[in-house]
């Protein structure tokens, strides 16, 4: 009986053993399993880049497989050599990443990473293109700033829209004459410094021009002028200045009884000589500002007399 007892632990212990060593073998066969390279994530390797000079570019090809992968890169179907870039690249192999830093329009291309063991190999192409931004002059919109018609007195302002992807520098300026000349032997105007930049002042600021408690004298040309490390631009707009007298209509002005279609006719009654000059239509949106302007002639009809004689 005892024999019997002790044949069956011995079995029981060797069926043990016997797994175990299995199991072990099994954990080996596992580990030393073969397998060739795939993507780790390919849903993030996208195809196409486009980028602006002088921005950093990293292309990243991340791969499992067994034995490890290498990693090679291609640019435009050949090998790239890092004395083939200015600057050259860096590349984290740990990473799976190419970096190329301050790219220029030399380096657009398409760029491909080879990735392969003894059991099989994949790649991937990314296309880069490279976006050389031109730097240009401001531009200043069109239309503004807009001619102005007022009383003496009131208040007026003048709007001057700049667009500029280097820093404006924008200055008002007001035209004069020096000794009966509105330019000097270089052939350029006299001009006034009006308003010009300072240190708190911000580029919206700088866009109005306004003119308090207007006066006759303040009439004339004006013009903004919009410079960067480019060149300038400049827009003009002239201020028409009248006294107000009881002979002289007012300015039109839109109530909220008026409609649209009575606004475009401008009727003038009982036309007198003081009613003789420039006449302005200017219609605005959101959008921007037009205008359209119309000179108005009167004279003074005489009576021609005629004397018939008989032949």
């Amino acid at each position: 009986m005892m024999i019997m007892m002790m044949m069956k632990t011995m079995l029981l212990l060797i069926s043990v053993l016997l797994t175990q060593t299995l199991q072990s073998q099994g954990r080996l066969a596992s580990q030393d399993e073969t397998m060739a390279p795939v993507w780790a994530q390919p849903e993030k390797m996208r195809k196409l880049y486009n980028v602006p000079a002088s921005k950093t570019v990293k292309f990243r090809c991340q791969a499992n497989g067994n034995p490890t992968p290498t990693l090679k890169w291609l640019k435009n179907g050949k090998e790239f050599k890092k004395d083939q870039r200015p600057g050259g690249y860096k590349v984290q192999n740990h990473m799976w990443t190419i970096i190329m830093e301050s790219v220029v329009p030399a380096d657009k291309g398409n760029y491909t990473c080879l990735v392969e063991n003894r059991y099989g190999s994949i790649n991937h192409t990314y296309q880069l293109d490279v976006i050389e931004y031109s730097l240009n002059r401001p531009i200043l919109q069109d239309g503004l700033p807009a001619n102005r018609t007022v009383v003496v007195g009131s208040d007026v302002e003048f709007v001057c829209k700049v667009f500029s992807d280097l820093q404006p520098h924008i200055q008002w300026l007001k035209h004069i004459e020096v000794n009966g000349s509105r330019g000097g032997p270089d052939g350029l105007p006299y001009v006034r410094l009006l308003k010009t930049a300072g240190v708190n002042t911000t580029d919206k600021e700088m866009e109005v021009l306004q003119i308090r408690n207007v006066s006759l004298e303040d009439a004339g040309e004006y013009t903004c002028l919009a410079g960067n490390s480019v060149g300038y631009a400049h827009h003009s707009a002239w201020l028409t200045v009248y006294e107000a007298s009881s002979s002289s209509p007012a300015p039109a002005v839109l109530r909220f009884d008026t409609t649209v279609k009575e606004m475009e006719v401008l009727h003038i009654s009982n036309v007198s000589l003081e009613d003789a000059g420039e006449y302005t239509c200017l219609v605005g949106n959101s959008a921007g500002i037009a205008h359209r302007s119309a000179w108005l002639t009167v004279y003074e009809g005489k009576r021609k007399s005629y004397m018939s004689g008989a032949m």
